[in-house]
């Protein structure tokens, strides 16, 4: 195998006050037909630096220095190979091109100019008839060096500024085989550092990156291509401002195509950073964009990738800003059976931060926009599209009265048609705040917000659609408050009668919506978390299965006293079987969880809804013995069944519903005096006689079920409701009482109603019953207290509570409340029921 390197001769030093040589350029040419391959790398020789000013005397005294010497240019470096040989294995050609470095300024009164990096460019082509072809070019610009050091007598304000960094003019790579594989890579060089009170040099360009691979069974292209940093200031920032970053920006630099194979085409871009600073501002981040369309006719899978990061800026007296990030794919093929996939990342910056001076706020994350696109309307083809936005964090926060960096922004789209099968997703991660130091606050975590975001259509095959938010994480500070999490919202309304011409056998849609975690905060307390909110509403053909999932979760955990709200709707209807779900998680507060809604809905001529809520408490409160609720209702499909399943804490009575499939749904640690607890005891003599007294309250609820609204087949519906209490944060004395009210029915095809109630996992018999009529079932749950025994004040109890209706005739149910409290023990009895009183 051919090896050959070629490094350019170094420039020469300055003498005292002179200016140094420039490197030597290489321009090297490589074509030597090879089976075993070919590799060259190619130097350009740096540049010489700047000589220091000699010192000026006076009697033996240094008064002063003269001007330091500028520094010269690195060599530019130029590497080409070509190797086209027969191999049955692989023939391979490697083309690798380094800018030399600039060289450094020299020191003085009025210091030299450091040195500018040299320009680097790569081709590489590998052509192999017979087997595989791998091609590779690597172009990265010189880096430009710093100017010269402060003088004996020199002031801040003297000095040059830093020197752009050295460009990665080309870099391509073609290769040709039976399976080809090419790579291209440019990155531009890192800017100079300023001079005294001036600012550091931009980074180095980065340009002409195609990558092209033509094969007969697989084909893979890939195009990289990276801005340079920006230079920092003088002695790594101590005067002037950082450098910008350099952006960069590919457009169709991939390219290949294959027989009846596989194509696999990439591209990634990253914006360059911007320079520190310790005394002046920060440089901004350069901007990444990548976008990719390709149209194929021959190749059985074509994949597109693509990436883009936008720079991060640099730190300094105030934070330099983030670069955004933009990724675009755009896959179409025309060919029979072929599997089509777009993927496009985006990820914002960093935002610059402040780490020096009187204080600031930190610079907001870069903003990251992704969008796929795969289309393939020939047979028996599937389609996939996918997508990645990521915002950063915010930049640090310097100082009382300010604060980090809000994360960054994000938006995406995703959109797949295919005959077979098609999915889209699209996942939406939310930056984070930055975070504060010296008293600043946390930044908070930006919002994560989906809105019909995915499409997609096939021909009677299957369709995924899913959207995925979530919340960025509030920043942290040290003694200041941490920074809010981000909201997260999915919401997305999909109709495949109205939107497509041909419908999809089965659909699934799926929103899930994850609210931030609060940033931490003075004393460890984390501030609030953000609420969730996802909302799945998918209609199918009169001949389609429809599956509609809807997912909220409330931040994990905050020191608010009231953790966030999750609240989930799903919808799914469609001919045949109509599966909804929905699953609302709020977040844990220290004294109350949030309030958690969630709604299922099914219409179709079978299937299930089930709808779940669930909230806890991440700390028990003497005000509130709570740890954790779990409501959940799940009813049978038969042209409409809905389900509700609702927890809140608070004062306010929830409606006693009568109209629902399935109901489970309870207020929380209501007062005394609120109305959900007043309506109550005003209705029911034998339960308010049970809770006389200084009474804590848990729990005020609801259970029932009822047939679809449709058919007479014998129908099956069940609620539950789950209450976990910390004994040790209840007033010592007291008894555990549960009261049944309110039972009803509606309808007259109630064949059997049962309840089962356990304490800790045991059976409490004396509120349990199998297969009741709806008369019994009603005589039940007729003003009864039960008293379950007194609390002992250490450990947890479990109250599990669940109810099945079993009815055959459309929209027959049962329905009943329940009411859970700890008044003092001062009951004779363990029973309370009008019916035993005499």
């Amino acid at each position: 195998m051919p090896t050959q390197s070629v490094t350019g001769a170094n420039g020469v030093n300055g003498g005292p006050g002179g200016n140094g040589t420039a490197g030597q350029s290489e321009n090297v040419a490589l074509t030597t037909p090879d089976p075993t391959g070919d590799i060259l790398t190619v130097t350009g020789g740096n540049g010489g630096s700047g000589g220091a000013g000699a010192y000026i005397t006076q009697n033996g005294t240094i008064i002063g220095q003269m001007p330091g010497g500028s520094a010269a240019a690195g060599g530019a470096a130029t590497a080409k190979v070509t190797n086209n040989a027969a191999s049955t294995s692989i023939v391979t050609a490697d083309a690798t091109a380094a800018g030399g470095q600039g060289g450094f300024g020299g020191g003085g009164d009025n210091a030299g100019a450091g040195g500018a990096g040299g320009a680097a460019s790569a081709s590489a082509e590998a052509k192999n008839a017979d087997g595989a072809a791998s091609a590779t070019a690597q172009a990265t610009g010189g880096t430009s060096n710093n100017v010269g050091g402060p003088g004996f007598g020199q002031t801040v304000s003297q000095g040059p500024a830093g020197v752009t960094g050295g460009a990665a003019t080309k870099a391509e790579a073609v290769a040709t085989g039976k399976t080809a594989g090419a790579i291209a890579v440019a990155t531009g060089g890192s800017g100079g550092a300023g001079g005294g009170g001036l600012d550091g040099g931009d980074g180095g360009k980065a340009s002409g990156v195609t990558a092209k691979a033509t094969g007969v069974t697989a084909a893979t292209a890939e195009a990289e291509q990276y801005g340079g940093d920006g230079g920092g200031a003088q002695e790594n920032g101590i005067f002037g401002k950082g450098g910008n970053g350099a952006a960069s920006t590919l457009t169709n630099a991939a390219t290949g195509s294959t027989q009846g194979g596989q194509l696999l085409l990439i591209q990634y871009t990253g914006g360059g950073s911007g320079g520190d600073s310790s005394i002046d501002a920060g440089g901004n981040g350069g901007n990444a964009t990548s976008n990719l369309r390709v149209s194929d006719s021959t190749s059985t899978t074509l994949e597109l990738i693509t990436s883009a990061e936008g720079g991060f800026g640099g730190v300094g007296t105030a934070g330099g800003k983030a670069g955004k990030a933009t990724a675009a794919s755009d896959a179409t093929s025309t060919v029979a059976n072929a599997a089509v996939i777009a993927d496009a990342s985006a990820q914002g910056g960093y935002g610059g931060g402040v780490v020096a001076g009187s204080g600031g706020n930190g610079e907001n994350g870069g903003a990251a926009k992704a969008t796929a696109i795969a289309d393939d309307t020939a047979a028996g083809a599937t389609a996939n599209a996918g997508v990645d936005a990521s915002g950063y964090s915010g930049g640090q926060g310097l100082g009382a009265g300010h604060k980090g960096g809000t994360g960054g922004t994000v938006t995406g789209s995703a959109d797949a048609i295919g005959t077979a099968g098609a999915t889209a997703q699209v996942d939406a991660i939310a930056g984070n705040g930055g975070s504060g130091d010296s008293g600043a606050d946390g930044g908070a975590g930006a919002a994560a917000t989906l809105k019909n975001t995915v499409k997609g259509k096939t021909d009677g095959g299957m369709l995924n659609l899913t959207q995925l938010a979530n919340g960025g994480t509030g920043g942290n500070s040290d003694t200041g408050a941490g920074g809010a999490g981000g909201a997260a919202t999915a919401s997305l309304v999909f109709d495949d009668v109205t939107a497509n011409a041909t419908q999809s056998a089965s659909i699934s849609g799926r929103d899930e919506a994850t609210g931030g975690r609060g940033g931490a905060g003075a004393g460890g307390l984390l501030a609030a978390g953000g609420a969730a909110q996802a909302t799945t509403e998918i209609t199918g053909g009169a001949a389609a299965m429809v599956s509609s999932e809807a997912d909220s979760y409330g931040t994990a955990y905050s020191s608010a006293a009231t953790g966030a709200a999750a609240t989930s709707t799903a919808i799914a209807t469609c001919g045949l079987l109509a599966n909804a779900t929905a699953t609302a998680q709020a977040g844990a507060g220290v004294v109350q969880g949030g309030a958690a809604n969630a709604t299922a809905t099914g219409n179709g001529a079978s299937g299930t809804a089930t709808a779940n809520a669930l909230t806890s408490s991440a700390v028990t409160d003497p005000a509130n013995a709570i740890l954790s609720a779990q409501a959940q209702a799940s009813a049978t499909v038969a042209t409409t069944a809905i389900s509700d399943a609702a927890l809140q804490y608070g004062n306010t009575a929830m409606a006693f519903i009568t109209n629902r499939q399935a109901v489970a749904n309870a207020t929380l640690a209501p007062a005394t005096n609120a109305t959900a607890v007043t309506n109550v005891l005003g209705a029911n003599a034998a339960i308010a006689t049970a809770f006389t007294g200084a009474t804590q309250y848990y729990a005020v609820g609801e259970l029932g079920g009822a047939h679809s609204t449709g058919g007479t087949a014998v129908q099956t519906q069940t609620s539950s409701f789950s209450l976990k209490l910390a004994q040790s944060a209840v007033p010592a004395g007291g008894d555990l009482i549960v009261g049944l009210y309110g039972g009803e029915t509606t309808g007259s095809g109630v064949t059997g109603v049962s309840l089962s109630v356990t304490e800790n996992g045991a059976t409490v018999a004396a509120l349990s019953f199998t297969n009741d009529t709806a008369a019994q079932a009603k005589a039940a749950f007729a003003d009864m207290a039960q008293n379950l025994g007194a609390l002992s004040g250490t450990g947890t109890i479990a109250l599990d509570f669940s109810l099945s209706v079993t009815s055959d005739a459309a929209n027959s149910g049962f329905f009943g409340g329940l009411f859970i409290g700890d008044p003092p023990a001062a009951h004779p009895s363990n029973l309370f029921h009008p019916q035993l009183w005499g």
